[in-house]
């Protein structure tokens, strides 16, 4: 390569004599001497950006040089690769959900076989809250009686009064309330029958005179199953008592564990006036709660509940006597159970 050093101006020969490009070339050679550049052979060049990704595996074990971004996209994919759920299965488990209630009726209803309960219908037709609903909706609607049962089931500061053939009885002091609230306790068996035999023989007012010997008379006023029931019936009193009568509304609600819970509350209907001669009595709140034991054929029983005796009888009377309601749980387990088993 030839430079000129003439420091007057370059003639038109001496152009000729200078190489192409000698500008460009002599800056080029001042930013090799300056910062040699790194020459990559054509063969080894990649000329496409590299997007090679790390399996999840390697992630883990390279997490600590990952970048936020990276690790975060790491590990959403592993948990989706852990997690194998759609959007279809999220949907199906939903509406599962959503039926359970009646789908526990169903399979009660087939395993038994026995029919589905036929409608009663009264003078004033069917509670608007029944209908064309499922029986899901509908428990869970009336949420509030079921845990207002629940909350009795635990013995936690309730005083043992005695056990009678099996039953365990007590009683407690109603919160805000002078009256006093029973609870009876006993394991049953079901005869082979399930839970099913239970619900149905415990709910069985027309029958019930013929095992109870309190009960003088039992009817079914309305009945929409497996929604509600409505019963009524006469009970038969102490010496120099009045005898009741009794107007009273039934839920059932399917337990997860197994189980069932009836909650029953007084209620007042047309077609179940207080008789002549008898003093209306109010079930404020209780029921039976049905659970699962070890043993597959025998269901704990709990049967408890705050009832009001109504007429001129003294408070402290029917605290007296609140225990001896416990006693129909006994009777149950006696005559009807232990009979047939």
């Amino acid at each position: 390569m030839f430079f000129c050093c003439t420091a007057g101006p370059v003639t038109d020969d001496s152009q000729d004599i200078l190489p192409p490009n000698y500008e460009a070339d002599a800056e080029d050679s001042k930013a090799q001497r300056e910062d040699p550049p790194i020459v990559v052979p054509v063969s080894c060049r990649n000329t496409e950006e590299p997007n090679i990704k790390p399996s999840i595996e390697e992630a883990e074990v390279m997490s600590p040089l990952l970048a936020a971004g990276e690790k975060a996209d790491l590990d959403a994919e592993k948990k989706d690769a852990q997690s194998p759920a759609t959007a279809e299965d999220a949907a199906d488990a939903k509406a599962a959900a959503e039926r359970w209630q009646d789908s526990r009726h169903a399979q009660l209803i087939e395993e038994s076989g026995q029919k589905q309960l036929e409608d009663v219908i009264s003078s004033i037709g069917r509670r608007p809250s029944s209908t064309n609903v499922s029986l899901q909706a509908y428990v869970d609607d009336h949420a509030t009686v079921y845990d207002m049962l629940e909350k009795l089931e635990p013995v936690d500061g309730w005083t043992f009064k005695k056990c009678e053939e099996g039953t365990d009885i007590y009683t407690k002091q109603a919160e805000g309330s002078a009256l006093c609230m029973f609870k009876a306790v006993a394991n049953l068996s079901a005869g082979g029958g399930g839970v099913r035999r239970l619900i149905v023989g415990l709910s069985d007012t027309a029958n019930r005179p013929k095992w109870d010997e309190m009960c003088l008379e039992g009817r079914v006023v309305e009945q929409f199953a497996p929604f509600y029931k409505i019963n009524y019936v006469k009970i038969l009193a102490p010496a120099i008592l009045s005898n009741r009568d009794m107007c009273a509304l039934g839920r059932i609600r399917y337990e997860k564990d197994g189980g069932a819970m009836l909650a029953l509350m007084s209620i007042e209907h047309p077609d179940a006036p207080a008789a002549t001669g008898l003093v209306r009595c109010s079930m404020l709140y209780g029921g039976y709660i049905i659970r699962p034991t070890s043993d597959p054929d025998i269901f704990k029983v709990t049967w408890t509940g705050c009832v009001d005796p109504g007429g001129w009888l003294p408070t402290w009377v029917a605290n007296l006597v609140c225990w001896k309601q416990g006693l129909t749980l006994c009777r149950f387990k006696k005559k009807v159970l232990e009979t047939k088993s």
